[in-house]
């Protein structure tokens, strides 16, 4: 059982519910129980409560659950975030205008003013930001690629290392191309079969450790993220490697060498970190085009949902 991460109270509660013997610390638990900001927020913490545990009681899954039995989590989560999205993803625009009309001879001013009020609602393409649900700070890593993680952390800008001494061989300042949600930066593994051996790695800014860690607690921000990682390391590609068609690749939970989610993108036949093609351990694909960036996305998440071993980090 991993620790419960730094989440933002949103995740946090769901780790409680759905751990309620892993040992997360008390002041979790005390916000839970009605520590929130609000009367607002502590209703829909209870509603989401009696949601997520019905669907567990339905599923026949009391107790501990591991974050690598994902058979269930994206159920679960879609539940769970479907009901915080008219909480954290809606947004109001007030657009006010003024109007002025005069008429000589008994001269007349006339001043109209028209309020308009837009909502709109953010179905996961921001739910990765600061601030927002799926945005998770790093915390320090001890197990194996961890000093790489913190690199990646303070490429990524991440708010988690803020305040920490640059750990990246190459530094840490004008290293990345930064993008809204991720950003992209040279790898200092070079890829083999390529004219120009560059490859690029771009990672998101909110700690994801790997695809399916993002699949199983953003489910509605995951295919926006992946999107966007995929196009924007299509284009650094483009603008500072070489033009012409690149192949990415992204590993799977159980066999990632750093603990944040990055893909991986080459020359078309170039080979990275032993991936060339989708497989058990891997997802490869060849883009041509940054137009085709959706689907993979979309390609991505299906092969993230697939049996995934017993037990990821």
């Amino acid at each position: 059982m991993p620790p419960a991460p730094p989440w933002p109270r949103s995740a946090r509660t769901e780790w409680i519910l759905l751990h309620p013997s892993s040992g997360t610390p008390s002041a979790g638990q005390a916000w839970f129980a009605g520590g929130a900001s609000s009367p607002r927020l502590r209703a829909c913490g209870l509603a989401t409560a009696a949601i997520v545990a019905f669907a567990l009681i339905l599923q026949g899954r009391g107790g501990k659950h591991d974050i690598g039995s994902l058979d269930n989590w994206a159920g679960i989560n879609e539940v769970f975030y479907a009901s915080l999205l008219p909480w954290f993803a809606t947004s109001t625009t007030t657009t006010t205008q003024t109007s002025t009309s005069t008429t000589t001879i008994t001269t007349t001013t006339e001043t109209t003013t028209t309020v308009t009020t837009t909502t709109t609602t953010n179905f996961g393409q921001d739910l990765t930001l600061p601030s927002q649900p799926c945005y998770f700070k790093y915390r320090d890593i001890k197990q194996p690629g961890g000093l790489a993680a913190l690199c990646f952390c303070q490429l990524a800008g991440n708010s988690g290392c803020a305040d920490m001494p640059c750990r990246c061989p190459q530094g840490c300042s004008n290293q990345a191309w930064k993008h809204e949600h991720s950003v992209t930066f040279r790898n200092r593994a070079k890829a083999t079969g390529c004219p120009n051996p560059t490859a690029l790695l771009t990672v998101p800014k909110s700690h994801m450790k790997h695809v399916q860690y993002l699949d199983a607690w953003c489910p509605r921000g995951a295919p926006f993220l992946l999107e966007e990682m995929l196009r924007e390391g299509f284009r650094s590609y483009q603008a500072n490697v070489q033009r012409g068609p690149v192949r990415q690749c992204i590993h799977a939970g159980h066999h990632v060498s750093v603990p944040w989610l990055h893909l991986h993108t080459i020359c078309q036949g170039g080979v990275v970190d032993n991936m060339f093609q989708t497989g058990p351990t891997a997802w490869c694909h060849t883009m041509s085009y940054e137009g085709e960036a959706k689907t993979l996305a979309a390609a991505i998440v299906a092969w993230a949902k697939g049996p995934p071993p017993a037990a990821l980090p």
